[in-house]
């Protein structure tokens, strides 16, 4: 099967020859620009040879679009911080009104997806990554504070800078699938007990997370990616997404299989990225992926990590990953 075909029977839950694979990683220093990500992302595809491709760009690209801006790490391991950023105060909640695809963060994006789909060449589905208006609002805001101070004694002023975001994102969003197959949608910190209830979410979170995704049903793949420990990814099975990710080795989440019960969508992680993938050696990540392979799994799957992989994860990790799953014979759908 080629890398497309081999992706779509999955979402169809069709037969396929092995299970499909992809992993994602921050290239800091090259993701400044829309042509270094473009080149960091097709690299990263070359080497590997996923069965997807999730662009990965900088965190702050879409809050960029307001005016946050980012202070660049000093290498290739150091991602950006929140250097300005434009809510300091309740009051500021009313200068962040909708903003055009064409501004300049995210035409930067759309110009790196045109590089991007030059360089696969039909080689492989890609997809965009897209973090949710709550996420966004908490770039703005420098940081999550704020936000959830707001949600409680301005309620009216976060839910009209959501609306604003979720009008430019929803428009970004039909932009990007002009040229890419679909969106990565990250709830980032949000969809999680941590900083929010399941009842504040149900407010701020998912109204305006179905609204950006309601601009996205035309894509061939599309998603939902719940970030976080005690994540709410049971309480958003329901979100209009063909694939559901998320670390299943966080504390206070659930396994594939506890999810798998809740739905026929396909299910995707299953790799240990920090305790396996970023520091064991090959033979360790051998023996995890073949005991992946070999155990109880949902019945439409893709292999990942549970989230980005560390810039320090050995090359020879990921090789071994792509060898073992290539050494399948025929995979249950």
């Amino acid at each position: 099967m080629t890398h497309t075909e081999r992706v779509e029977a999955v979402l169809r839950g069709a037969p396929v020859d092995r299970l499909p694979v992809s992993f994602w990683r921050h290239f800091y220093l090259a993701e400044r620009t829309p042509q270094g990500l473009a080149q960091s992302m097709l690299y990263f595809w070359r080497r590997y040879q996923w069965d997807f491709l999730k662009v990965n760009p900088r965190a702050t690209y879409q809050a960029e679009a307001w005016g946050t801006q980012p202070k660049y790490g000093a290498d290739e391991h150091s991602g950006e911080e929140l250097a300005e950023w434009p809510v300091k105060r309740t009051s500021d909640w009313a200068s962040i009104k909708p903003v055009s695809p064409a501004a300049r963060p995210l035409a930067e994006q759309l110009e790196a997806l045109e590089r991007i789909k030059r360089g696969l060449d039909g080689g492989c589905l890609f997809i965009e990554t897209v973090s949710s208006p709550l996420s966004t609002l908490g770039m703005l805001a420098g940081g999550p504070d704020r936000v959830k101070e707001d949600i409680v004694e301005a309620p009216e002023a976060v839910h009209n800078a959501l609306g604003a975001v979720t009008e430019t994102l929803g428009a970004f969003v039909e932009e990007v699938l002009k040229v890419a197959d679909g969106i990565f949608y990250a709830t980032t910190i949000w969809a999680a007990s941590e900083h929010l209830t399941p009842r504040l979410y149900e407010e701020f979170g998912r109204p305006y997370d179905l609204q950006v995704l309601s601009h996205a049903q035309s894509a061939r793949l599309n998603i939902l990616h719940v970030c976080q420990s005690h994540n709410f990814v049971r309480d958003l099975m329901d979100y209009p997404t063909h694939v559901v990710h998320w670390d299943v080795y966080a504390p206070g989440n659930p396994d594939l299989l506890d999810v798998a019960k809740l739905t026929d969508k396909v299910l995707m992680g299953g790799v240990d990225g920090a305790r396996v993938l970023r520091v064991a050696r090959p033979a360790e990540v051998r023996a995890h992926i073949e005991s992946l392979i070999a155990g109880e799994k949902p019945a439409k799957f893709i292999v990942g990590a549970g989230c980005v992989v560390d810039t320090h994860t050995p090359d020879d990790n990921l090789m071994t990953v792509k060898t073992v799953l290539a050494g399948q014979e025929e995979a249950p759908a």
